[in-house]
């Protein structure tokens, strides 16, 4: 099998696919999923010149058609698709009918309409947002997200903490945080919070006089190797997910393949998850019940091995390996 993956770039996650992928291919090649490096500014573009838009998606265009011959591929993998316009993916179907389009949506149709055109191309399309997957039955499987931990031997040196939140930084998220600590000040607990925000979004807040709301963010990722201690030396994981979306973040399945709780704001979640009630997972707003939460031990629940997959096990599912 000879694969191109179409995907967003998202840390390393789009690498780790790639490479994982290698390992029982001959060919994988990895393509963004917009003909520019900068999302922001190919947005930009679009809207302010969409004759300049139109031809970098045809020049993209040629670049597929060009690494389709080259490698002889035979499967094109697409992540989210955000913004791949329909004649890209007639072009796929048309000009080469034997290959198979395999789609996952990372996101919610709420916030990747477009989702919808893409699975139609696609013999088989799965989605991460579970309330998606009964609205469009016909359409998506569910599949949750996956973990992978690579360890490079080196120890992180960690301070041992209650709760840990690592997330890209949102106001709705950052507010929320500051929320919930105040609700849980009587109990003492230990935080450890690093919110990531890329540096060009870091200057525009600055550029607006509002250094008070993200002086506590960063703008360098963190490694997934200091993640993977920060992790290791925490007793649960605060999840703030998108009220948009449905689905378990990757950051959830990562937690709980490490035998962490988790403590949410979705009060879906177990359902989502487990399909029913999780002693492992917490919502938030349980305040009494939170001392005892995080002194109980992980329990490992009979169902924990169909819904925390390695990404080994998530591309099988997917049917890539």
């Amino acid at each position: 099998m000879s694969i191109l993956i179409i995907a967003p770039k998202f840390y390393n996650y789009h690498k780790e696919i790639r490479d994982e992928l290698l390992k029982y291919h001959q060919y994988v090649v990895l393509f963004n999923e917009i003909p520019f490096v900068s999302i922001g500014l190919f947005i930009r573009i679009c809207s302010i010149t969409p004759f300049i838009s139109n031809l970098l998606w045809k020049y993209y265009a040629k670049r597929l058609k060009t690494v389709i011959h080259k490698k002889h591929i035979d499967t094109v993998f697409i992540i989210r698709g955000y913004f791949i316009p329909s004649f890209i993916l007639d072009i796929l179907k048309q000009d080469y009918p034997h290959i198979r389009i395999v789609y996952y949506q990372w996101d919610s149709v709420k916030n990747n309409p477009n989702s919808l055109s893409v699975s139609k191309y696609a013999s088989k399309s799965f989605t991460f947002d579970f309330e998606d997957s009964i609205s469009y039955s016909d359409i998506f499987t569910y599949l949750p997200l996956y973990y992978n931990w690579k360890q490079d031997g080196n120890e992180e040196f960690c301070i041992s903490t209650d709760i840990l939140v690592v997330a890209s930084w949102s106001k709705y998220r950052s507010e929320y945080v500051k929320t919930i600590k105040e609700r849980y000040q009587n109990l003492n607990l230990r935080w450890t919070v690093f919110f990531y925000m890329p540096i060009m979004t870091y200057f525009k807040w600055l550029i607006k006089g509002q250094y008070h709301i993200i002086k506590e963010t960063n703008y360098i990722p963190i490694s997934k190797n200091r993640y993977y201690h920060l992790l290791q030396h925490s007793k649960a994981v605060l999840d703030i997910p998108s009220p948009s979306q449905s689905g378990a973040s990757i950051r959830v399945i990562e937690a709980l393949s490490l035998q962490k709780k988790i403590i949410t704001t979705n009060k879906n979640l177990s359902q989502v998850i487990f399909d029913a009630k999780s002693p492992n997972i917490l919502f938030y707003e349980e305040v009494g019940l939170m001392e005892d939460f995080l002194s109980a031990p992980f329990v490992i629940e009979d169902n924990i091995s169909e819904t925390v997959m390695s990404l080994n096990e998530w591309l099988n599912k997917i049917g890539l390996l």
